[in-house]
C-alpha cells in the first residue's frame, strides 16, 4: 500500500492539469519516463478530466483514481494498463489489448467494444453496459454482482470463478465461452443466447 500511495502522491495539481491536456491530444509524455515494460509511466495518475475522442497507446495507468469528471468517451485506447485503478465512471468506446486486473470499476458504465481485455479479479459490481461487444476478454474471478449487461455480445470470453447475482445479462449473446448457468444465481437471463443449461 505504501508504494501505491507513493505513486499517487508523486503527482501535483500542476502536473495533472498539464499532462491531462497532453493525454487528451494523444501525446502522453510522462516526467517519470517509461516503466520496465516500456509503457509511459502514468501509474497513480489522477484521472480527472473528460477524455473525449482521444487515442492513447501503451500507457500504464495502474493504481490511478478517478477524480471530478474523469471519464473516457468515444475514445480508442490500445495496449494500456488499468490494473488496480479506482474508476467508477464511463469507459468507452474501443479498448483493445488492455488490462483491468484487480480494478475497481464498481458502478462504471461500459460502452462500445472491448477486445482482448483482461478483467480478471476486477470489481464490476453494479456496472452497466448495453449493446457492448466483448471479444476474447477474461472475467475470471471478477465480481459481476448486481451488474447489468443487456443485449451485449460476449465472444470467446472466460468466466472461470466469476461471481454473479442480482444482475442481468438479458438479451445478451455468448459465443464460444459462457458462464455456467448454475453460477448465475438470480441473474436475469431472459432472451440470453448461448448459456450452458439455459
Amino acid at each position: 500500500m505504501e508504494e501505491i500511495d507513493d505513486l499517487r502522491m508523486r503527482w501535483d495539481s500542476t502536473q495533472v492539469q498539464k499532462l491531462s491536456k497532453a493525454l487528451g491530444s494523444g501525446s502522453p509524455c510522462s516526467p517519470y519516463g517509461k516503466t520496465s515494460r516500456g509503457y509511459d509511466d502514468f501509474r497513480g495518475f489522477e484521472l480527472s478530466v473528460f477524455f473525449k475522442s482521444v487515442e492513447i497507446t501503451k500507457v500504464d495507468f495502474s493504481y490511478s483514481k478517478k477524480a471530478r469528471v474523469g471519464q473516457f468517451v468515444f475514445s480508442t485506447i490500445k495496449d494500456s494498463l488499468f490494473d488496480a485503478v479506482d474508476f467508477p465512471s464511463n469507459l468507452g468506446s474501443h479498448f483493445t489489448h488492455c488490462s483491468f486486473k484487480k480494478a475497481s470499476l464498481k458502478g462504471a458504465v461500459l460502452r462500445g467494444k472491448f477486445d482482448h481485455c483482461d478483467f480478471s479479479n476486477a470489481n464490476l459490481a453494479g456496472s452497466i453496459g448495453s449493446e457492448v461487444v466483448f471479444v476474447d476478454c477474461d472475467f475470471s474471478r471478477a465480481s459481476l454482482r448486481k451488474a447489468s449487461f443487456t443485449h451485449c455480445r460476449f465472444e470467446n470470453c472466460s468466466f472461470e470463478g466469476t461471481k454473479f447475482g442480482s444482475g442481468s445479462v438479458a438479451g445478451s449473446e455468448f459465443i464460444s465461452g459462457f458462464p455456467e448457468h448454475s453460477t448465475l444465481g438470480n441473474t436475469l437471463v431472459n432472451g440470453a443466447v448461448g448459456l450452458s443449461g439455459a
